[in-house]
């Protein structure tokens, strides 16, 4: 039967949407609506763990950012420092030891739950942030954020929205950090997403400015990626196309495909974890330091006006 239940994840509380089929999405409203964990069957009726989770340590650390959501931005903001409207802004330093603003705040914020829903066939949720112009140091603007879930039959969905609910315009980022767990070793998987262009980065994984483009490069993934265990890779590629993103694991598995609103996420980035028991495959709204490089998918979102998209993760 479906359901949208209640359940304690240490000292967390979460829920977890399910199918009568055993398919599962585990949520954390306290974390920002944090997707802890995702389970989906495939035509046989067989379970699939479809995403790298944190343990009960792992999530209070938050070293990697699974599954977490990154708002009012995403990626690196050097010394957390840039100009907005002839004004300059310093926002909270996130990152022990360096000099960085990382992926937002929305990650370590409680939201409340707007509503939910279980029908026939599927299950559904609704949280909501509100953010308050002195609520956070360097980002003096009001917000109101929606992130909408439904685990169905043809897989899980999520729907981002962000509306200024202050008076100025203001600078917006947004994205998904999923790690896509691999049963067998990374070596074993391939990737193949419609990118165009990547955003190449200096020593300290800050972008430099341009895109490059990708035909006839290592970089360029509509023909396949073949990452190697703990090969290196933190990039952001610009993905402007609508067709999916495969991920293809071998061994008999089925494929995971997601489909991004590229309107909304016309970026991607992709991190091999040290542990290089996963990949993660962000769909985002910029490449890092858009704030400072505007031409890299700053997002201005006027007074009263919002911004959304949609992404789906399925197998095939």
């Amino acid at each position: 039967m479906e359901h949208c239940e209640n359940f304690e994840l240490g000292v967390l509380s979460a829920l977890r949407l399910r199918l009568e089929n055993g398919s599962s999405a585990e949520i954390i409203p306290a974390l920002g609506g944090t997707v802890h964990s995702l389970r989906l069957a495939d035509t046989a009726g067989t379970l699939r763990e479809i995403l790298r989770s944190d343990s009960e340590g792992e999530l209070l650390e938050n070293r990697y950012y699974r599954g977490r959501f990154m708002f009012p931005f995403a990626g690196r903001i050097p010394g957390g420092a840039y100009s907005w409207l002839g004004r300059e802004h310093a926002l909270s330093l996130n990152i022990p030891g360096e000099d960085l603003a990382l992926h937002g705040f929305l990650y370590r914020k409680p939201m409340r739950v707007l509503s939910r829903e279980s029908g026939h066939g599927f299950s559904a949720l609704s949280l909501c942030y509100a953010l308050a112009a002195d609520d956070e140091p360097g980002y003096p603007f009001s917000m109101e954020v929606i992130i909408s879930y439904r685990l169905d039959e043809s897989g899980f969905t999520v729907v981002f929205s962000a509306e200024n609910t202050g008076t100025l315009p203001a600078p917006l980022g947004f994205g998904w950090h999923p790690y896509f767990m691999c049963e067998s070793p990374l070596a074993d998987l391939s990737l193949s997403m419609g990118n165009s262009a990547w955003a190449p980065v200096d020593a300290k994984l800050l972008p430099t400015g341009g895109l490059l483009p990708v035909v006839g490069t290592a970089h360029d993934y509509a023909r396949g990626y073949f990452p190697a265990r703990n090969a290196p890779l933190d990039a952001a590629f610009y993905t402007p196309r609508d067709e999916s993103i495969t991920l293809n694991f071998g061994s008999g598995r089925p494929k995971v495909r997601l489909t991004v609103d590229r309107d909304a996420f016309p970026y991607t980035h992709l991190f091999i974890p040290p542990q290089g028991d996963s990949l993660a495959v962000e769909p985002v709204s910029s490449a890092a330091n858009a704030f400072n490089l505007p031409a890299l998918g700053l997002r201005v979102l006027q007074a009263g006006a919002c911004a959304s998209g949609k992404i789906v993760v399925a197998l095939d």
